[in-house]
């Protein structure tokens, strides 16, 4: 619905950027080998 612009988004923006840098932060540290801080 969100999409259609029928209701509002159902995640905030920052709160889907927080998801992205954490998961961007899973695939680095599985690339190198390494704990990532966040």
């Amino acid at each position: 619905a969100a999409l259609r612009g029928d209701a509002p988004n159902p995640v905030p923006a920052t709160q889907a950027a927080d998801a992205l840098d954490v998961l961007e932060a899973a695939r680095r540290s599985a690339r190198d080998g390494v704990t990532v801080t966040l």
